[in-house]
């Protein structure tokens, strides 16, 4: 094309070979354009294969970033979405706590939610009720150093508190079968930890569930019901706030670091967990409050917070049941396990359990790592 433009210009006179350059400069000047953007164009298809390669490449490990970092700010979202629920109705400033009013009398109350004043004046009264300050039952024979969630982490026999000469050990030495165990955490060792361990294995413990079904002490929750697990005894117990703060405010133990877990309450409100409860199902479904301790000398504020925090949820319209210290940790976490709404709270047992209850098809609120 130059040689023409140029063969052009030359047999030209002089007037008109100005208006011949510039018309080649236009043809060359167009050509090279079009052939700029061809380049341009295959460049941006080479690169976008490369990136797509890159992508599909890539996608397994964004998706298991993406996953854990949703798990932590479905923490965070949650405790977020309490504060915006809890902002919706607000507290009858006149409304006054009836030291002699009765669970049933709850009943049959108008709605409110609990004020301030009403949570101060509940946890004052309650805390001079020999009747509700008293020790948690102790533990059964046999059970005093019981520590299931333990025994599913680590698999070792001084884990799962099964000593090698034991009557238990004995037993599965005769039958050489799991089920003639009296406790889970016998079954699992036996099932799991030996000769090489399964460290969290649901579905070992799915048959461990169907072992157990049936033997007494063993209950499911009603199908709609909101099963809400507290952690009372050392966490609340050690912690430098009342029980009225922790009902106001809720709690992040700081003494008791090893609960903290990315600044994430270990005791939530009374505020916190009203606004779960109407996340989870507007309608008006039965919340069961579940807790213990396995040291029984720390109660005090755990009675406290348990028995104010179920009345307050009562005054709120909320039917609410309490279970403290009901069976041995078989038959709670049994119980929890098979709840379809699960509102965990902190802690290695806590966090099994919400993880049985997702293995088993239920739905669960404040999710953490079960290996966290």
């Amino acid at each position: 094309m130059t040689d023409q433009c140029d063969a052009k210009m030359f047999s030209s006179n002089n007037e008109s070979s100005a208006a011949v350059v510039r018309a080649c400069k236009l043809v060359l000047f167009g050509f090279l354009a079009g052939a700029g953007t061809v380049l341009f164009v295959l460049s941006e298809f080479t690169a976008n294969d490369v990136v797509q390669e890159n992508d599909r490449q890539n996608v397994h490990e964004k998706s298991n970033k993406l996953l854990k970092l949703k798990k932590a700010f479905d923490v965070r979202l949650d405790l977020k979405a309490t504060k915006i629920s809890a902002s919706i109705s607000h507290p009858n400033p006149d409304d006054k706590f009836d030291a002699n009013a009765t669970l049933e009398d709850y009943t049959r109350m108008e709605p409110s939610r609990p004020s301030v004043k009403w949570l101060k004046s509940c946890a004052e009264t309650l805390a001079n009720d020999p009747t509700v300050v008293t020790p948690f039952a102790m533990a059964q024979e046999g059970w005093e150093k019981y520590r299931l969630g333990d025994c599913l982490k680590a698999c070792t026999a001084s884990a799962c508190n099964l000593p090698k000469k034991s009557k238990e050990r004995q037993k599965w030495n005769r039958h050489h079968n799991a089920s003639k165990f009296s406790k889970m955490a016998y079954m699992y060792q036996v099932m799991a930890c030996e000769p090489e361990p399964e460290r969290h294995n649901l579905t070992v413990v799915d048959q461990i569930f169907d072992f157990v079904k049936g033997r007494p002490g063993f209950e499911v929750p009603d199908p709609d019901s909101i099963v809400i697990h507290l952690r009372l005894g050392d966490v609340m117990e050690t912690s430098n706030k009342s029980p009225v703060a922790m009902l106001k405010h809720g709690s992040i133990p700081g003494e008791h670091g090893a609960y903290v877990r990315g600044h994430i309450k270990s005791i939530l409100s009374v505020d916190d967990y009203l606004g779960i409860i109407d996340t989870i199902h507007p309608q008006n479904k039965k919340v069961v409050l579940v807790g213990g301790s396995h040291k029984p000398w720390l109660y005090k504020k755990s009675k406290v917070y348990a028995h104010c925090l179920q009345r307050a949820l009562l005054r709120a319209g909320q039917d609410t049941e309490l279970r403290l210290n009901y069976g041995t940790p078989d038959q709670d976490f049994y119980y929890m396990s098979n709840a379809k709404y699960f509102v965990a709270s902190t802690g290695g047992f806590s966090r099994l359990i919400g993880a049985m209850v997702r293995h088993r098809g239920g739905l669960q609120w404040r999710e953490f790592d079960i290996l966290g």
